[in-house]
């Protein structure tokens, strides 16, 4: 399970061919979360508020990871970096388990250490520094 926050949502067709598009897999292969149908990855697209800057969470489930094309997407950063670039917009992902308040922004082939707002919604806004921890060398622009 990879989980990703989105500035916004996207309609469900749109993440199905999204994830076939990284993945190469047909669109078919990528279904939502509670369909019945057999597929190799599933996902869940849901709307957290409409006040908070990072409100659409993406969550993602590879079925067996042995399927994946030799591909290593099967952790957050590299997934993440190629979900931002095919949406052309930031994207957040857990930065470790037992810092809840921190997030990897990732951006552009970049990635950096942000802070989150401490507020009562259920979205993710940030603080307003922005520490640079890595610049990617892969090349993941499509």
């Amino acid at each position: 399970m990879l989980v990703f926050y989105l500035r916004k949502k996207r309609e469900n067709l749109f993440i199905e061919k999204m994830l076939g598009d990284i993945f190469e897999y047909p669109q078919e292969q990528v279904k939502e979360l509670l369909s019945e149908e057999d597929c190799l990855i599933r996902y869940e697209n849901r709307v957290l508020d409409n006040i908070s800057e990072f409100c659409v969470e993406l969550i993602v489930y590879i079925q067996n990871e042995k399927q994946l094309n030799d591909m290593q997407l099967d952790n957050n950063i590299m997934l993440g970096i190629k979900i931002a670039n095919y949406i052309d917009e930031d994207v957040l992902t857990k930065y470790k388990e037992n810092e809840p308040y921190q997030w990897l922004l990732l951006k552009d082939n970049h990635f950096f250490l942000v802070e989150e707002i401490d507020q009562d919604s259920y979205g993710i806004s940030l603080e307003g520094e922005r520490i640079e921890i890595s610049d990617i060398d892969y090349d993941l622009n499509f």
